[in-house]
């Protein structure tokens, strides 16, 4: 990565940018950026400094259907809804960056050392309003995440242009962060939700989208928590590279000149990874009693007495006072808005009491290893006469990747708080690789240019 160095006059770059996003009628979005730059001891030492900051609501809402062919009852193939999703995804990413760049000049060439510095983050929230029209099952579901990725590089290089050689070298370093700490995923369903006078058949299912909406009756009380899922992620990733170039010229005879050209590179890796998945208890079918009573515990403004029911009702769970009249166009309802700070409270206090259990991805998701790679080549561009180029050369590849990582049964179940039973695994490869390669470009006449090429290449 060539960055660029500091011109000979001093300057300095302000920019600030703004913007609206109509769909969540936001107006906190902006762009900042600031450099300044200049040239000390006589001009051999220059440094560039840059920041930048940004922030933009992201969101969008989305129409997703799934079809199938069925027959109505005169014979006819019709294409038919399966499910109708409705998304309403709120997503602000936000970045923070900055550089600073020195080269310095020394006799027939440049040393240029370099810090880049890169933060973004994405923090949203999605809603969903899922219609199944094979079940006529109505569901609800909303998912909350925050990932920040971070990247710090810092490099070198130097070259030189002598009067028989010229070569460049450069030394990087480059360590990486993907962070998501907190993800939560809430569902709600409501079965047998057709409106009592409302038939989906092949026909409802064959029309207009937009209907489908009208064929179900929305009843908060018989719409019932689901599924509770929470999960972590981190991946953590360094990396150190070095290069570097020889370029020799010759000139053998008057018709015969060209130049020889070689170097190598190494690179070596560390990578890991760790995942955490919490599943919560079984919500719906008769298994909710327990978290039923943690919840109404936590929330005694719900109104949960001990009515003898297993399930937790989404009332208390929905934001009243939201509205979105432009959602989808305004072709499609919203739905039940829910309320992610209220179900983060009722998932603390679940959690809280001991009952959410390991998924397999807290296990066998996670890995760590190293990677390094090795290459040389070496070239040459030979002018033969005015009318005839050939360049030969090679290229040797060399990589070597050792990871370790866990093999999870699932065929043992774990009790709260327990990790699935695993076994750990681990794997090693290597390879080396030659490709040749030979360019011949012939010019008899002004008007005819001749071409050939045979190149051997991999691709990962």
């Amino acid at each position: 990565l060539r960055m660029r160095t500091a011109p000979d006059e001093s300057f300095t770059d302000f920019r600030w940018q703004g913007g609206y996003n109509a769909l969540q009628e936001d107006l906190a979005n902006y762009k900042i950026v600031y450099s300044v730059g200049d040239r000390f001891l006589r001009n051999k030492l220059g440094a560039i400094a840059n920041i930048n900051l940004d922030s933009y609501n992201r969101s969008a809402d989305t129409f997703s259907g799934g079809y199938q062919i069925l027959a109505d009852n005169s014979g006819v193939n019709r294409q038919v809804l399966n499910n109708l999703n409705l998304n309403e995804r709120a997503l602000r990413r936000s970045r923070i960056g900055g550089s600073l760049i020195f080269d310095y000049k020394i006799p027939l060439g440049e040393v240029v050392v370099n810090g880049i510095y890169n933060r973004i983050n994405n923090d949203g929230l999605q809603r969903t309003n899922q219609f199944d029209t094979n079940r006529e099952y109505h569901d609800y579901s909303a998912s909350q995440f925050d990932r920040t990725t971070s990247i710090y590089q810092f490099s070198s290089n130097i070259e030189q242009q002598f009067k028989y050689f010229e070569y460049n070298a450069g030394l990087a370093y480059t360590t990486s962060e993907n962070n998501a700490p907190e993800n939560y995923y809430w569902s709600f369903q409501q079965q047998t939700a057709l409106h009592p006078d409302s038939t989906l058949g092949v026909d409802e299912r064959a029309g207009s989208p937009e209907r489908i909406p009208g064929y179900y009756e929305n009843d908060p009380s018989q719409t019932f928590f689901q599924t509770l899922n929470t999960s972590s992620d981190l991946t953590e990733e360094d990396e150190i590279t070095t290069q570097a170039n020889i370029k020799i010229p010759f000139n053998l005879s008057k018709n015969i000149n060209g130049y020889l050209k070689f170097g190598g590179k190494l690179r070596y890796k560390d990578r890991f990874y760790n995942r955490t998945e919490l599943n919560g208890p079984g919500l719906y079918y008769g298994g909710g009693r327990e978290a039923r009573s943690v919840i109404a515990a936590e929330f005694p403004e719900f109104g949960l007495t001990e009515d003898g029911s297993d399930q937790i009702p989404i009332d208390n769970f929905i934001l009243s006072d939201y509205e979105r009249s432009n959602f989808v166009g305004g072709d499609y309802p919203l739905g039940y808005a829910l309320d992610q700070n209220t179900l983060r409270r009722a998932t603390g206090a679940i959690e809280r009491a001991g009952m959410m259990y390991h998924g397999g991805g807290s296990v066998q998701d996670d890995y760590e290893g190293d990677e390094s790679y090795k290459a040389y080549y070496a070239m040459s561009e030979i002018e033969l006469s005015d009318y005839l180029t050939v360049i030969p050369g090679f290229r040797v590849e060399m990589d070597e990747t050792n990871y370790d990582a866990k093999f999870v049964s699932f065929n043992s179940p774990t009790a709260p708080g327990e990790l699935p039973a695993f076994s750990d695994t681990s794997a090693s490869r290597s390879y080396e690789h030659f490709l040749p390669m030979v360019h011949v470009k012939a010019e008899p006449f002004d008007w005819l240019d001749i071409r050939f090429a045979y190149t051997e290449t991999i691709s990962r």
